[in-house]
């Protein structure tokens, strides 16, 4: 399962980030859709230490992925982030708010970053029965001192909203839609040589 996926890392890292001086992009993989493991799994680590081994990524680069579910048995999981986190990767709950999480499963497995369901951000500036919880999501992410990224993020009005309340990023067609990884080389090429200070 690692070799593609070892490949596609390496090769946007030598195209794009590995030519830039501050690597300020990073990879957020999903541990079971991508990885094909899960939190529960002993060859987890193993997948991520064979990442780091053979792309020559940075940790810091790295944020691995779980949704709620993947957290439901907080000591197993408890026992993979804290091997993560002795590799230098952060870890994020995907998907939050359509799972099983509570305050106090949160508080115990010290994550880093949570991630806002893109079902409550859809529901921003409507008067439909979700629309207040994404509030009560990121005042609880400030409580924990986890940083937030808001998925499906698709007008302006959403990313004020989201900016204006502290949310630290967001992802969504509003920024960029899917795109193959030769396509992803391409704009991050073009993304260097249009930050590069002219010479003339």
């Amino acid at each position: 399962m690692a070799g593609p996926l070892v490949l596609s890392v390496e090769l946007a890292w030598r195209e794009g980030l590995g030519n830039q001086r501050a690597t300020t992009l990073s990879y957020a993989l999903d541990v079971l859709r991508r990885i094909g493991s899960d939190l529960r799994s002993p060859g987890t680590i193993d997948l991520f230490r064979t990442l780091l081994t053979a792309s020559n990524v940075q940790p810091r680069n790295i944020t691995a992925e779980a949704t709620e579910r993947g957290f439901v048995d907080a000591e197993e999981g408890r026992q993979t982030l804290n091997s993560l986190r002795k590799l230098g990767i952060a870890v994020a709950i995907d998907d939050f708010g359509t799972g099983y999480s509570s305050l106090s499963r949160l508080e115990n497995l010290k994550l880093d970053c949570l991630k806002i369901d893109e079902s409550f951000v859809a529901s921003i500036g409507t008067d439909g029965a979700t629309s207040q919880v994404v509030l009560h999501i990121i005042q609880m992410a400030h409580a924990l001192h986890l940083r937030m990224t808001a998925e499906g993020v698709e007008t302006d009005a959403q990313a004020e909203f989201l900016h204006s309340r502290g949310v630290h990023c967001a992802q969504g067609w509003l920024f960029g839609k899917p795109m193959r990884l030769a396509a992803l080389c391409e704009a991050l090429k073009a993304r260097q040589t249009s930050t590069t200070p002219s010479c003339a």
